[in-house]
């Protein structure tokens, strides 16, 4: 299945995209749309449930997952993470930007040269982080802060006020 539609999407490029003067009857273009709504049908009847990601370490990459993100290894590196639910880095985030739909922990976030992270998520959550380094911004349901300072073993998370707050955690 995966080499037949890699086979449909290089046609569909070559014909569409590269060459598309090279198209010389109407039925050329109909034909890719009807195997178009062919593989939509296919997509559309695949199991949909949550699926979960465990990784070693994440380098120079966009992630997505509907259930949680785990990276168990070294970390993640000029890296987008999106995630339905939580995100747990074992290792280092430097660079990059996180969305979640829970929790979020990472043991160490930014870097010493203020590469620019950045953690998203929803307002029922908490974002815990081991170690974090300047230039580096927790955004909660909307509220945000930006850490202009190295900071350890911190929590934060919204009141029953929608205020962001900001304690020390055991990590």
């Amino acid at each position: 299945m995966i080499k037949d539609f890699r086979e449909f999407v290089e046609t569909v490029q070559r014909t569409l995209v590269c060459f598309p003067l090279t198209i010389r009857r109407l039925e050329e273009v109909e034909l890719l749309a009807r195997r178009a709504g062919e593989w939509e049908q296919i997509f559309l009847s695949l199991p949909t449930g949550e699926s979960d990601l465990v990784v070693s370490s994440v380098l120079n990459s966009n992630v997505v997952a509907t259930g949680d993100v785990k990276v168990i290894g070294s970390g993640c590196f000029n890296s987008w993470i999106h995630a339905g639910k939580e995100v747990a880095i074992n290792g280092v985030f430097r660079g990059g930007e996180i969305k979640a739909g829970g929790n979020v922990y990472v043991k160490e976030m930014g870097s010493k040269c203020g590469a620019a992270t950045k953690i998203i998520t929803i307002s029922k959550a908490r974002v815990t982080v081991g170690h974090v380094f300047e230039n580096s911004t927790v955004v909660i349901g909307g509220k945000a802060y930006k850490f202009d300072r190295e900071d350890e073993n911190i929590c934060l998370y919204l009141d029953k006020k929608e205020n962001l707050n900001i304690t020390r955690a055991s990590v």
